[in-house]
């Protein structure tokens, strides 16, 4: 007994104890050779992020703060179909949001050349921009 007791003692201190050192890692970084991930943006084996990974992340948190936004990823073309205002002020936005950011307004009774469309907003171009309308208060002509 006494021989197993000094066998199991000499192959404990033989061996190196391992002590885990906690790092001080952040949701979505890469931290050493693991991370923490946030919705899979980090990237493992990568120090520095990349522009489009900052770009995703960016994006990720824009769709988070505003849920009723409608991101305009997969726009359905119309090549120029007409559409004429329905209400006295139609507020043109940069991005089809309600929270984005307003660059002008129509009054009713204007047209405007559609070129695309993203769930309830249509895209035109206004000043040589890409621009957004709610497509709620437009007509087809």
């Amino acid at each position: 007994m006494n021989r197993l007791w000094i066998l199991l003692l000499v192959f404990v201190l033989g061996h190196p104890i391992s002590i885990a050192n906690a790092k001080n890692c952040k949701k979505g970084q890469p931290c050493g050779n693991s991370c923490i991930s946030w919705n899979k943006t980090c990237r493992i084996g990568s120090a520095n992020t990349s522009a489009s990974t900052r770009t995703v992340v960016s994006q990720e948190k824009s769709h988070l703060q505003s849920p009723n936004a409608d991101i305009a990823s997969n726009p359905v073309l119309e090549n120029g179909q007409l559409y004429e205002v329905t209400i006295d002020k139609l507020n043109i936005r940069n991005q089809p949001n309600k929270n984005a950011e307003l660059l002008g307004a129509l009054s009713k009774g204007e047209r405007i050349s559609v070129l695309a469309a993203s769930g309830d907003w249509k895209a035109f171009l206004f000043q040589d921009k890409l621009a957004w309308v709610f497509s709620k208060h437009l007509k087809a002509v």
